[in-house]
């Protein structure tokens, strides 16, 4: 960092910042994107090198070039300060799964600049404030925030947990979470628009900030037939899955029709987390009939290739859509003949609900004082496009309020 030739004036965060002052680090961070922004330039130290960071900092240089080449300012490099020299990008997969003008699109939103540091706020309650902050927001649906929740029994047993409350904290846990299903795909609400700018205020108001209050109805509640849940391992263990299948078929599938069944095991997705088609869920027959046929699950979908035999193709894609709807969850029956998929620490007596600003519906299970506990979405064959809530609204039935803690 020193020059050679003459002065240079450094500001180093964890010098220049008293780190032991919480009162000065809030004040400190607040000045973060002007500090940063007037530098001439801008050195960080992540310490020694190894494959994970050199494919992080490539997909980062990969997504600051893309921001960088309209302006033609020079892009950024990598340095390796073992060998002192600029290093190649590894391994840069963001711009097929990102769009990177996201980052300059989330920067130039007007409520970023309203988001304050205080470091007085436990993480639990950081968490809190600002899950409840993005609730608030006029572009986000309640769903887009609550779609995320996934809670492991351990997680159902403490209160320190707030079932609303993402765990954005920690990482993703394939031997827990579910893959989150329906953004802009369902419409079980039917379209009507929450007006949590106003509640939020009232609830702002609340003794207890850890509550949420959301408006809905009751649709049904879960009974004693509950399936098995499909491990992570399960689904690529050929007798546990065929296990697990066989079991789950016995639950859903009597005096239903092929493509109900299907709808309900691949969640109406198909394997590119779209809308499946008609088309798509009758592929399910060709993954039974392999399933039936041999003693190992289809290859990956990375081995799909135009030589592929179609019903052997059809199979791949069911397959894929499978694991995607049904790892971590579990198939149920509610207790008016529903069927559909849900979050694997259900248990019979919880509630499928439909909440207002939600495009599926969720699981709640009824807690203390009035409250519930929110165990995450799911997936309810014959509701997912409104139709409860067309009904609910034509009974002129009154919404219940539901405390979420």
């Amino acid at each position: 960092m020193r020059r050679a030739d003459r002065v240079r004036t450094l500001w180093i965060d964890s010098l220049c910042t008293n780190q032991e002052d919480t009162k000065e680090r809030e004040q400190q961070v607040r000045l973060m994107r002007k500090v940063y922004s007037l530098g001439q330039g801008n050195l960080i130290h992540l310490g020694p090198g190894s494959v994970r960071l050199y494919q992080a900092m490539g997909d980062i240089n990969t997504i600051l070039n893309s921001l960088l080449a309209p302006t033609g300012e020079k892009e950024v490099e990598e340095t390796d300060p073992d060998a002192g020299a600029p290093s190649p990008a590894v391994g840069t997969t963001v711009p097929r799964l990102a769009d990177c003008t996201c980052l300059e699109e989330f920067f130039d939103l007007p409520y970023v600049s309203l988001l304050v540091p205080d470091y007085s706020k436990s993480t639990r309650n950081v968490l809190r404030d600002a899950s409840r902050f993005a609730l608030s927001r006029d572009h986000c649906r309640v769903s887009d925030v609550l779609r995320e929740v996934s809670l492991s029994p351990e997680d159902l047993g403490t209160a320190e947990q707030i079932s609303w409350v993402p765990s954005w904290q920690r990482r993703w846990d394939f031997d827990v979470d579910p893959v989150s299903f329906g953004k802009g795909l369902f419409n079980a609400d039917g379209g009507i628009l929450s007006d949590l700018d106003s509640s939020n205020s009232a609830q702002e108001a609340l003794a207890d900030a850890d509550i949420l209050e959301l408006t809905g109805l009751v649709h049904d509640w879960i009974q004693s037939d509950i399936g098995p849940t499909l491990t992570t391992d399960a689904r690529y263990n050929f007798v546990q899955l065929k296990t697990w299948l066989e079991k789950t078929l016995k639950l859903i599938s009597a005096s239903l029709p092929p493509i109900v069944v299907a709808s309900v095991l691949l969640a109406e997705t198909n394997w590119a987390l779209q809308r499946a088609t008609a088309q798509e869920l009758a592929e399910w027959t060709y993954l039974e009939a392999w399933m039936a046929h041999n003693d190992i699950h289809p290859p990956s979908l990375y081995d799909l290739t135009d030589d592929t035999p179609p019903p052997d193709a059809a199979a791949m894609r069911s397959f894929f859509a499978l694991g995607m709807a049904c790892v971590n969850r579990r198939a149920f029956r509610t207790a008016s003949g529903y069927v559909g998929l849900g979050p694997q620490v259900m248990r019979e007596g919880d509630l499928v609900v439909i909440l207002i600003g939600c495009e599926t519906p969720y699981v709640l299970r009824p807690h203390v004082n009035g409250t519930y506990r929110l165990l995450g979405h799911c997936y309810v064959y014959g509701v997912m496009d409104g139709e409860a809530m067309r009904e609910h609204r034509r009974r002129w039935d009154a919404d219940q309020v539901f405390r979420l803690c």
